[in-house]
């Protein structure tokens, strides 16, 4: 049951953020980030409620009471069919709560709220959206004066950057939700949230080229570390690798808007080394 609204949740941060990225009018991009803030705001204290509930029946499961698994629907069709999704999926999921669950009200009053503004807005303004998936690698090397390697090349790297930032989110929010020492925890969130930001860094960039997809699912086994020393190890690797990565790109990419926001989160990614290995020297 819980995992299954956890699931649920999972799916609508990812849906609002994508719709946040896709939305062309500023009060609907703003409404959407809001939301999906809100939503993973939700996932956490969620998290929080299955690790305890399951604590107080069997401490050995708890390493593994919920997961990331999940089934988008597609994404890449009419704007306004996708949010009627989102807006028909709060409804749903604002009537699935039972009376026993810690924080009910307030996960089912938030998300009748979010249909309630996605309807009005529907029905005042309507939304409008960037054309987020209709470019070919032929469009984007004639747009931007580069060549289909190039565009082709540009495509695959920000997929795969979108890739390591959505499993970096996942693999922070799993090690937050088990860690019981509270000043790495903050520390912690802090890089989840940059993480996230960006995801949505690349995702913005994808969607203004027409080649936005959604982040591929990661294998458990890639975010469910509740060991501190075990998750830095791993993760302070994992950033060095994709430093190095994004090093690679900004040097082979002509496209100057790419390499701009490759320099700007390198920096961002090696102040997460400083403070992964900060936190390993002090365990």
């Amino acid at each position: 049951m819980l995992q299954n609204i956890f699931a649920k949740k999972h799916i609508l941060w990812i849906q609002l953020m994508y719709a946040s990225v896709m939305a062309k009018s500023g009060e609907s991009v703003r409404m959407f980030e809001t939301f999906e803030a809100v939503e993973f705001r939700h996932l956490k204290w969620l998290a929080d409620i299955m690790l305890t509930k399951y604590r107080e029946f069997d401490y050995q499961t708890n390493a593994q009471v919920f997961d990331f698994n999940r089934d988008i629907p597609p994404i890449d069709h009419d704007f306004n069919i996708f949010v009627t999704q989102i807006k028909t999926d709060l409804q749903t999921l604002s009537t699935s709560y039972t009376d026993d669950l810690s924080y009910h009200e307030r996960f089912a009053s938030d998300e009748i709220h979010f249909a309630h503004r996605i309807e009005k807005l529907q029905e005042s303004k309507g939304f409008e959206a960037f054309d987020s998936f209709c470019a070919t690698t032929e469009d984007i090397a004639k747009k931007y004066n580069i060549d289909i390697q190039e565009a082709t090349f540009v495509q695959e790297a920000l997929g795969d950057l979108v890739d390591k930032e959505y499993q970096s989110v996942l693999s922070f929010f799993y090690l937050i939700t088990h860690l019981d020492n509270k000043k790495f925890a903050e520390s912690l969130s802090d890089l989840m949230y940059e993480s996230m930001s960006h995801m949505k860094y690349y995702a913005i960039l994808m969607s203004s080229l027409g080649i936005l997809r959604l982040p591929r699912c990661v294998d458990k086994k890639e975010y469910m570390i509740s060991n501190l020393a075990n998750f830095l190890d791993k993760n302070i690797q994992d950033e060095i690798d994709e430093v190095a990565y994004m090093e690679q790109i900004a040097h082979k990419t002509q496209l100057a808007e790419f390499k701009n926001l490759l320099e700007f989160i390198q920096r961002q990614e090696e102040h997460h080394i400083m403070i992964l290995k900060s936190i390993r020297e002090n365990i």
